[in-house]
């Protein structure tokens, strides 16, 4: 047995019952199937495994095998992503999301047990139809990324204190978001000083200067990052996050730094997306190119080069 720290969903099909009653059963099987394989695409697409199909209802967990820093909000993106997938198929879903330690079988290295898993499949179940539900140490580990209403403390079968509980509504793109009550860094006082010194001389020489900063899960490389860019004095700050995940994720930094900049938001229509862009932009060619690598504009005749989309990136920068 291991045990390791992961973060696990639970997704079951709303009224499952009804979809089935009365339906041909060849019929009502495609689309159970069709359910099955959205769901599992959202995992897996997101980095995570799909540990077992219970009736209607999907396991998955994310950290298992390999554990990632960013698994609970890669579980919360896939659980948001799976309520638009089932949606195309005129179907509904529910998810409840929780993170904790779990045991692992040796003999069978994705299967997972532990309170998490428990309290993953209550959250479900208390979830509404279209809704994703997630426990207390899923939202810590998620905090400043999550966009989420608090549901307040919920009585959940099996757990003699109720549960506080989040309902999550989107992944907030960019930098993190850290809280006031955060702890001060400790230990990072000499790689902060040569951020800040090479910073300093980049500016006065007017050459740019590229870190790059590495370490292993957890170890604070964003929170570094994060702690030097909220000390800076009169400086634009652009941030976007490479997603190691995910499709259509080519330039996915690149689009979160041009949205951010132009004050464009996921509610916005496309016109009003467009209008923003090429107001950022003084030249429109650039705003089009920058629109073709965020997603805001849709392709058009012909492919455009990684060369021209990087010529436009640093015209705009």
């Amino acid at each position: 047995m291991e045990r390791k720290l992961a973060t696990v969903l639970f997704v079951d099909l709303v009224d499952s019952t009804s979809l089935v009653a009365g339906a041909d059963p060849e019929v009502a099987r495609r689309r159970v199937s069709q359910f099955f394989e959205r769901v599992s695409h959202c995992v897996t697409t997101h980095g995570g495994i799909v540990e077992k199909f219970a009736g209607d209802a999907v396991l998955a967990a994310f950290g298992i095998p390999q554990a990632h820093e960013d698994d609970a909000e890669r579980a919360v993106r896939a659980a948001l992503a799976m309520l638009d997938s089932v949606a195309e198929l005129g179907l509904e879903a529910r998810v409840g999301v929780e993170s904790g330690e779990v045991v692992v079988d040796e003999s069978d290295s994705t299967f997972a047990t532990g309170e998490a898993v428990t309290l993953a499949a209550r959250l479900q179940q208390a979830a509404g139809a279209g809704e994703v539900l997630i426990g207390p140490h899923a939202y810590r580990l998620t905090s400043g990324r999550l966009q989420a209403e608090d549901v307040g403390p919920l009585e959940v079968k099996g757990f003699g204190d109720r549960i506080w509980t989040w309902r999550a509504e989107a992944v907030l793109d960019g930098a993190p978001k850290r809280g006031a009550a955060a702890a001060p860094l400790v230990g990072r006082e000499t790689e902060l000083e040569l951020l800040q010194n090479t910073y300093e001389r980049a500016v006065r020489n007017r050459r740019a200067h590229l870190f790059t900063i590495y370490g292993d899960p957890g170890v604070g490389k964003s929170r570094l990052a994060q702690e030097f860019v909220e000390g800076l004095e009169g400086a634009t700050v652009l941030a976007g996050r490479a997603l190691p995940y995910g499709e259509s994720v080519t330039y996915w930094a690149l689009a979160e730094m041009v949205k951010s900049a132009a004050g464009i938001t996921d509610d916005d229509p496309l016109e009003v997306a467009v209008e923003k862009l090429r107001e950022s932009c003084e030249n429109e060619a650039i705003a089009d190119l920058l629109g073709l690598a965020s997603g805001v504009l849709e392709a058009v005749k012909g492919e455009r080069s990684q060369q021209e989309i990087a010529w436009a990136a640093r015209e705009w920068v």
